[in-house]
């Protein structure tokens, strides 16, 4: 070889040689991560010490993907709609396709092994590749009864610059009894469970509300029941529900080795098209170094519970990987208190 050759071989080696490196140690952490969640005996799950946060759960599918099949909002050729259909693509490349069909037969296999799986789109995307939008469904079931909303936030997030990731899977029978009963001697607890108690009068309206919903009166009080698979809603305010599913995805998410910060919305929430508005604010949190906020919620106000009161709102969140803040939704978990998650708070 002649000695230009031979130099530009050697250093077309060298500018290589570090990709390589690079990539061989992205696939090991991948590997390490995909190996650490699949094990029900593993300690490090959720990367935070001093809680058993797991203990529950047995082995938990990360590093896969999810694939969209089909939309279900075209008509085939013979001009009936075909059905949504997706799949789960695991890391050790098996694939699990479901559609509305087949999806009560697939409740109890994601109840017994959740999957965390990623979206990655086929088209250009304008991500940033380390700042995830996570949604949380318990079922199949209920992914598809909000199929329209989970495919307005894939199509935003896409957009957006955010690397969407879903749950799908449920709480262990033995995590769904209360760890710290504390929440329940709250004022807000308290009266809904005795709407005539000292405090509570500004509640009051709303328990003639419940007990007589066609009172005129009521009208824009009126409220549906909500819904959830696979778990009857209770009047027993202690049950701890399928709320704190958000709290493992949340750990889960951030463990991944190429994930700084994410980004969570309740499926049953929708971004208002057109959305251009929304898109620059989408990472606005993260990328405001000045303040560093690590764990940002939204509050709102509620007079019925006294002017002091101030209700934190759980269906969307913003959340740094930090120590702390794994911490922070480690010990959220491990308080479980009342049906709603946010009485845990």
């Amino acid at each position: 070889m002649r000695p230009l050759a031979c130099a530009l071989a050697v250093a077309a080696v060298a500018v290589a040689a570090p990709d390589a490196t690079a990539a061989a140690s992205d696939a090991e952490a991948r590997r390490a991560y995909v190996a650490s969640w699949a094990s029900a005996n593993s300690q490090a799950r959720g990367g935070y010490v001093g809680h058993d946060l797991f203990e529950h759960f047995g082995p938990i599918d990360v590093g896969c993907r999810i694939e969209i099949d089909h939309a279900g909002l075209h008509r085939a050729n013979a001009g009936r709609r075909r059905p949504p259909t997706i799949s789960w693509v695991y890391a050790d490349g098996q694939r699990l396709r479901v559609d509305p069909l087949n999806a009560p037969r697939m409740n109890s296999l994601f109840a017994e092994r959740p999957a965390l799986c990623e979206y990655v789109p086929t088209g250009p995307r304008n991500a940033t590749g380390e700042v995830a939008l996570l949604m949380v469904a318990n079922s199949p079931t209920y992914l598809f009864r909000l199929w329209l909303l989970f495919l307005n936030k894939l199509l935003f997030a896409t957009d957006a610059g955010l690397r969407p990731f879903v749950w799908v899977g449920d709480l262990p029978a033995a995590a769904r009894s209360p760890t710290n009963p504390a929440c329940l001697e709250s004022l807000e607890v308290r009266c809904r469970v005795n709407h005539t108690a000292e405090g509570c009068v500004l509640a009051r309206g709303r328990a003639r509300c419940h007990m007589h919903p066609n009172n005129p009166a009521c009208a824009e009080r009126r409220l549906f029941q909500s819904h959830y698979d696979g778990q009857s809603p209770s009047n027993h305010l202690a049950d701890v529900s399928n709320h704190y599913i958000k709290m493992p995805a949340t750990l889960a998410t951030l463990d991944a080795p190429d994930v700084a910060a994410l980004y969570f919305e309740d499926l049953d929430t929708t971004v208002h098209w057109p959305w251009a508005a929304s898109v620059p604010l989408a990472l606005e949190d993260h990328h405001n170094n000045a303040s560093r906020k690590d764990v940002v919620f939204n509050s709102q106000h509620d007079p019925d519970f006294g002017h002091a009161q101030w209700r934190t709102r759980s269906s969307k969140f913003y959340a740094r990987d930090t120590p702390a803040v794994r911490g922070f939704f480690a010990r959220w978990f491990a308080n479980r208190c009342a049906f709603k998650d946010q009485y845990s708070l």
